[in-house]
């Protein structure tokens, strides 16, 4: 006949412990802990939209939204205001000489976020 197991005749150590305690004394050398970057002290302003049309000509009928901005700003700048239209979007786009090219007819979309103030 099998022992009850509420019987347990064992020392009265706590039923809870921890299986890696005899490990923390090791002598393996622990990782180093990483630290933090320093913040980007650089801010790129982004540019202004001066127009946006619809184009479709050498696209394989392709719709695409070109945006032109105001004062033909750096590439930098051109790049970060794409990486933000694209997030808020949630939508392809890439750049093309001094113009932005997005993905599909965004036009509506794009005057939207220019009027909740969250457009460059």
């Amino acid at each position: 006949m099998p022992k009850p197991r509420d019987a347990w005749q064992g020392d009265s150590a706590p039923l809870a412990q921890n299986p890696f305690a005899a490990l923390s004394g090791s002598s393996r050398p622990q990782a180093p802990t990483p630290t933090p970057d320093p913040p980007n002290t650089k801010t790129i302003r982004l540019p202004k939209i001066k127009s946006m049309r619809i184009d479709r000509k050498n696209r394989g009928g392709k719709t695409v939204t070109v945006v032109m901005f105001h004062g033909n700003p750096d590439e930098a700048a051109r790049t970060a205001w794409l990486k933000f239209a694209k997030r808020q979007l949630g939508i392809g786009g890439a750049l093309e000489n001094e113009y932005v090219i997005l993905q599909g007819d965004q036009l509506s979309r794009l005057k939207e976020l220019q009027i909740s103030g969250k457009a460059p």
